[in-house]
């Protein structure tokens, strides 16, 4: 009789396992479906949250401005249109104003552009005209106003001087001290390793003395298996080293396990003055506890200042 009710309930807990599952299989396609329809409705501009009516009082950094939802949005791609345009919410003070946490000294001259974008805003004071591109930068409206960055292409590209090239940051490095992130910059030398037990998501960020073009990388694949593997290349917006990456690059570098040889990584163009090699794991198994790489060179040429 036992036996019976044992086989019972195994039945029944198998049963219950088999829904739990399907629960777990349903909610995964539920959370991939919203994540396609809120793409889509970024794509499409749609307005998940209320838009706020005209006029709009604001209060930046604690001075008063009052605008339109037209002149606010008139950069759509901007952060400034995106802050405005209901796909992100907006807190309103008691006093009925929209705070925005920034110096308002410029923000008149923020103002100004988007009510006519097609006049040049002009400053006699350099040193302001310096401080307010800061403020463009931060309300992402740096295209809109002055055109690409630099958008040309040196008319000499070579391999560049690993000497003027530093290492801003990195992720880790081996606690021995033996084997530092500048060892990737120096062929002379051995190479870097990510400190003990990190085989992923390390990176290298390379400082250049002024924006610089680049084309092609190169990586020197040695003979050890802990040699990277899936990196990226990535660059940040406004050369602001401590903000967002982003991609412009994926690539695999060979297992040295048995190889040795330059590597090279090409197909893509950037125009910066800090990049950011990141290597999402090791080759592994037998690469031990440790990301390597050896004599990086950048290919391309500077844009100067």
């Amino acid at each position: 009789m036992l036996e019976e009710y044992k086989g019972k309930f195994n039945i029944v807990f198998a049963s219950i396992d088999d829904e739990l599952k399907n629960i777990a299989r349903f909610t995964k396609n539920l959370t991939d479906d919203i994540g396609v329809l809120e793409k889509d409705r970024d794509d499409l501009g749609v307005a998940p949250y209320k838009i706020l009516s005209n006029p709009i009082y604001l209060d930046v950094g604690g001075m008063f401005y009052t605008s339109t939802f037209e002149t606010l949005t008139a950069v759509p791609d901007s952060l400034i249109g995106r802050m405005f345009s209901g796909r992100y919410p907006v807190e309103v003070n008691d006093d009925g104003r929209v705070f925005i946490d920034r110096d308002g000294t410029y923000f008149g001259y923020v103002l100004k552009f988007l009510r006519e974008p097609s006049k040049n805003v002009k400053m006699s004071d350099k040193e302001e005209y310096e401080e307010f591109k800061t403020e463009i930068e931060f309300y992402g409206l740096t295209k809109a106003m002055f055109g690409d960055v630099n958008t040309s292409i040196p008319e000499r590209l070579d391999w560049i001087d690993n000497n003027i090239i530093k290492v801003y940051s990195f992720s880790s490095q081996h606690t021995s001290g033996s084997f530092p992130a500048s060892n990737t910059l120096n062929p002379s030398t051995t190479y870097w390793l990510s400190e003990t037990g990190q085989t992923t998501n390390q990176w290298i960020v390379y400082e250049f003395p002024t924006v610089t073009y680049i084309n092609k990388i190169m990586i020197k694949v040695d003979n050890f298996e802990c040699t990277a593997k899936d990196s990226m290349i990535q660059v940040c917006d406004y050369d602001d080293p401590n903000g967002e990456w982003r991609t412009v690059k994926e690539f695999q570098v060979q297992c040295g396990n048995s190889n040795y040889y330059d590597q090279y990584f090409e197909g893509f163009e950037l125009r910066a003055r800090y990049v950011r090699l990141f290597y999402k794991n090791n080759w592994g198994p037998g690469g031990g506890q440790f990301i390597l790489v050896t004599n990086i060179k950048f290919f391309g040429g500077s844009l100067g200042e």
